[in-house]
């Protein structure tokens, strides 16, 4: 009995997390899709494209945001937006230097903003409509080159996006390919269900369906340094090791999380079993009570049969004769 009642509470909890989920995702936005197409250089600079395919609500300025930190990367530069209209055509957004919460429509700017992050803002002006945007820029210093490999480690998506998307995927490309497959090192974090290839020996692919708003989505790649001959960014340590000892516990504990959730799957679908049982039994015991009472009603009539009056009494509606006196007609009545 216990276990039923536990399965009842698993699948009362899904349903009620399914509907917190909907609602708490009603933001006005919702990427489609998202792609990035990321190009790493020989001096450890990346160039990224971002193609936005986002519907929207009612909103007049989009953001993207990043964290500063000097351990990643020097700085963003080269930034542009541009928007891709149905027709084909382009439309280039022009650069302003000052933040705005409210961004004039095809203007954008890209800097530091008062919070201390980078920010790039562009105006939209948009209500119940599909737009498409493209968003490229370049991070400087965004490998990092070590006395036994080289590591590029970078966090696409932040926690703090209130965006959800229902399609991400990325292509990341070397500017050469590794010798050896096995030299070639690639992980991705966030959610359970996104995945991360190595295509060929210079080109890895993510993707991810149904990523949440406030989910991070990070990548870590890592090559031999001989991979960015010209990379200025030169850390004097060892640090292959670390990184795959970091990763095998996180890959553990991603293990763990997927069992648990194999786990609550399980009893969820064990639930819904058990919940579908307890409504057809409910049912078979209701039509199987209705049944006997059928019957019984059925024996009791057949045991009494319809009684006939024992007199022939002649009912008139209207008094048929005049002369009759009020007291007797009143016994007609009640008769």
């Amino acid at each position: 009995m216990k276990k039923i009642i536990r399965q009842l509470v698993i699948f009362i909890s899904f349903f009620s997390i399914i509907i917190i989920s909907n609602i708490s995702s009603a933001n006005g936005l919702k990427l489609n899709k998202l792609e990035y197409d990321v190009t790493l250089n020989e001096d450890g600079s990346a160039d990224v494209i971002e193609n936005w395919n986002i519907w929207i609500d009612d909103t007049n300025t989009l953001f993207k945001t990043f964290e500063i930190d000097s351990k990643k990367y020097s700085e963003i530069t080269n930034v542009t937006v541009k928007e891709i209209n149905k027709n084909g055509t382009v439309t280039n957004f022009k650069k302003i230097n000052q933040e705005k919460y409210h961004v004039d429509k095809n203007y954008y700017y890209a800097l530091k903003n008062s919070k201390g992050k980078f920010e790039i803002a562009w105006g939209a002006h948009a209500q119940d409509i599909t737009k498409n945007y493209e968003i490229s820029y370049k991070i400087v210093d965004a490998v990092s080159n070590y006395l036994d490999c080289s590591e590029f480690y970078w966090q696409f998506i932040s926690i703090e996006s209130e965006i959800p998307a229902n399609q991400i995927i990325g292509t990341i490309k070397l500017p050469k390919a590794v010798s050896k497959n096995e030299d070639l090192k690639v992980w991705a974090h966030g959610p359970l269900n996104g995945n991360i290839n190595i295509v060929s020996n210079d080109t890895i692919q993510f993707e991810i369906e149904n990523l949440r708003q406030n989910t991070m989505l990070e990548t870590r790649i890592v090559t031999p340094n001989n991979i960015f001959s010209n990379n200025q960014k030169l850390i004097n340590q060892s640090k292959l090791q670390t990184i795959l000892s970091q990763e095998q516990k996180w890959a553990d504990e991603a293990n763990l999380k997927r069992e648990k959730i194999l786990k609550t799957k399980e009893n969820i679908k064990n639930a819904l079993i058990i919940g579908f049982l307890i409504l057809n039994g409910i049912g078979i015991i209701l039509s199987i009570i209705i049944i006997k009472k059928v019957i019984r009603y059925h024996k009791e009539i057949k045991q009494h049969p319809i009684l006939k009056p024992q007199m022939e009494i002649q009912y008139f509606r209207d008094i048929p004769d005049e002369s009759e006196t009020p007291a007797r007609s009143r016994i007609f009545v009640l008769f």
